[in-house]
Formats: structure tokens, C-alpha cells, sequence
């Protein structure tokens, strides 16, 4: 049995019934994910979510967790934004969801956070000697495939995107 925290316990189970409760409720659950995916050992973990002690430390070893935020200022739109690096280059991820995504269509069938499905993303690249910005993907997305393989093919995209240009550009001469 694990034992967990009461600001934690409170954390999880405030009442959400409201949109913007299922909206925080879920941005929550996509913190925790991702503060857990960069070995984070405060990231919020509920019960019976440990795998095993090789999924809690992490998989993206070779990047720096530089912040995890969430954001609740906007009225239309709650966002959570995650910043990491590698040796090389700053990543800036903002994962929002719209107010619309938490207003159930059928009012007599139950909704819960759960119910959520979409997001959309920004994603931006920085050079980290000159904080100069490289590249930009803006996309919807399902909330389920934000995982290690999705941060890994947002960084594929957008070195794709940043050669293809150059290429563009060389071809134009």
C-alpha cells in the first residue's frame, strides 16, 4: 500500500465539475506525465501508475528537465508549458486545451476529465548560444500519444522542417 501525501490527495481529488476543473484535472495528469518521462521524483504519481523503478527514473536520460509550468491565466485556453535541453538546444513545449474540449455535447451522459481528447501543441527549438528561435511546429494532437516517442518525433519534424528550408533556399539561387 502506498501512502500519499495530503496536499497531493487533495490536489487529486479537488472537485471538477466544471469545464475548466476537468480542464486542470487533465492538465494535471499531462504534468505529471511529463515531469515523470524526464525522471522528475516530485512529478504527482497515482496509485498503481508504477510500472516498475526503470519507468520511474525515466527515459529521456540525455535531456535536462530545465521547468514544467501550469498555466491557468488564460479563459479560453489552460496550458501546460515544459522546457528542456540538450547540449546543443533548448526545447519549448506548450500543450493547450480549449474550454471547448471540456463541455460535454450529450448532457446526460456523465463527463469527466477522461473525456477529454484533443490538444494542440506549440513546439519551438532555440539555439542555446544565442537563444535565436530555429524552428516552430504548431499541431492538434490526441491526448493520449504525448509520450517519449511523440517528444522524439516533434524533434525529427522540426530538424526535418529546419534542413528542408535550408534546402529550399539553396535551390531558389
Amino acid at each position: 500500500m502506498q501512502i500519499i501525501k495530503f496536499k497531493d490527495f487533495i490536489r487529486l481529488n479537488e472537485s471538477s465539475d466544471t469545464p475548466e476543473g476537468y480542464i486542470k484535472t487533465a492538465l494535471m495528469k499531462i504534468k505529471s506525465k511529463l515531469e515523470k518521462m524526464f525522471g522528475n521524483p516530485d512529478a504527482v504519481e497515482k496509485i498503481g501508475d508504477r510500472n516498475s523503478k526503470e519507468d520511474s527514473q525515466g527515459s529521456l536520460q540525455n535531456l535536462e528537465l530545465q521547468s514544467c509550468e501550469l498555466s491557468r491565466y488564460s479563459k479560453l485556453q489552460d496550458s501546460v508549458k515544459i522546457k528542456y535541453s540538450d547540449a546543443e538546444y533548448l526545447y519549448d513545449l506548450t500543450i493547450f486545451i480549449n474550454l471547448e474540449e471540456a463541455i460535454p455535447e450529450d448532457e446526460t451522459k456523465d463527463f469527466t476529465d477522461e473525456d477529454i481528447k484533443k490538444c494542440h501543441i506549440k513546439f519551438k527549438k532555440y539555439d542555446l548560444d544565442n537563444f535565436d528561435l530555429i524552428g516552430e511546429i504548431t499541431r492538434e494532437i490526441d491526448i493520449k500519444d504525448i509520450n517519449e516517442d511523440f517528444l522524439v518525433s516533434l524533434k525529427i519534424d522540426i530538424d526535418k522542417d529546419e534542413k528542408g528550408d535550408e534546402l529550399e533556399i539553396e535551390t531558389e539561387k
